[in-house]
């Protein structure tokens, strides 16, 4: 693991913004795992053809949240995922989160827990929970699982579907500061390009942020204007935090210019006993019950 400066989340390959082309882009291929398939900027290519996007973010270890937003998906007949980070974290399931998004991500970019996991002394500035949490995962993981997520980009940009893709903020990705209000989303949507949606994390709690305003709090179904900037946070797959247990997932519609975010119930039990079974923080299992 690479020591950080302090206060400082340095995370390896992650300085550079990723700026895609129409062309599929080949990324550093994983030991044991698929190759990276960061082509989405490609594959709507067909002029007038409305295209769908998962946005997923937040999984922290959660699999049986993930399995049921995959089974949405594939009832909703969304075939492309990109993820916005933390993978790992909190939850008692990394490794089966891992290889789901390596498996059927198109892009994903790197969360703060993912980097704490590859970085000495990024989760110093963690809570004790959240601490703990991670020394276990960092125990648990392959090889090829640190090569993954040592391998993530802080910032993805998709340019011929005019989004962007971050996890925390878009001023200055690597410090994975919150947006946590109205000022905030104002001075992230300065970053984001004219004309672009920028998709975020980092909070747990859905909210869509416009130039134009108002500011929603619960994105819900929403059709972005084509020449103005918005920056949306989907929610939470794996821990949510708005007080709505489900699994929270957005799904884009890239010629509309629409995004739905919606709600999936999981069997949060099996999750949180998962967590307690492994001794991990039991506050870690009893915030999925109440999603919070």
């Amino acid at each position: 693991m690479r020591s950080c400066p302090p206060g400082i989340v340095y995370f390896e390959a992650a300085w550079r913004a990723c700026a895609l082309s129409r062309t599929r882009v080949a990324a550093p291929a994983v030991p044991g795992r698929r190759r990276l398939r960061i082509h989405l900027a490609g594959i709507d290519a067909v002029r007038g053809r409305s295209m769908k996007i998962a946005i997923i973010s937040d999984i922290h270890g959660n699999i049986e949240a993930l399995e049921a937003v995959a089974g949405e998906l594939d009832r909703l007949g969304v075939r492309e995922i990109v993820c916005l980070g933390d993978i790992v974290g909190y939850g008692a399931s990394p490794r089966e989160c891992l290889d789901f998004v390596t498996e059927r991500a198109t892009a994903t970019v790197a969360g703060n827990h993912d980097a704490a996991a590859v970085c000495e002394g990024a989760s110093d500035f963690f809570n004790q929970a959240a601490r703990e949490a991670c020394n276990w995962t960092v125990r648990v993981l392959r090889a090829s699982d640190r090569a993954f997520l040592a391998s993530l980009p802080l910032r993805v940009k998709l340019e011929a579907l005019k989004v962007e893709l971050v996890h925390a903020e878009c001023v200055m990705p690597r410090m994975f500061d919150y947006i946590q209000d109205c000022v905030d989303g104002y001075r992230a949507l300065q970053m984001v390009e004219p004309g672009n949606v920028c998709f975020v994390g980092h909070t747990h709690v859905p909210v869509c942020f416009q130039e134009e305003g108002p500011f929603y709090a619960d994105c819900g179904r929403h059709r972005f204007d084509p020449k103005s900037r918005a920056v949306v946070n989907v929610g939470s797959v794996g821990q949510p935090r708005d007080g709505d247990r489900r699994a929270s997932f957005g799904v884009f519609d890239s010629e509309e210019r629409v995004l739905e975010v919606r709600r999936v119930a999981y069997d949060y039990e099996s999750a949180a006993r998962k967590i307690r079974e492994e001794g991990l923080p039991q506050v870690l299992g009893d915030r999925l019950r109440f999603g919070r």
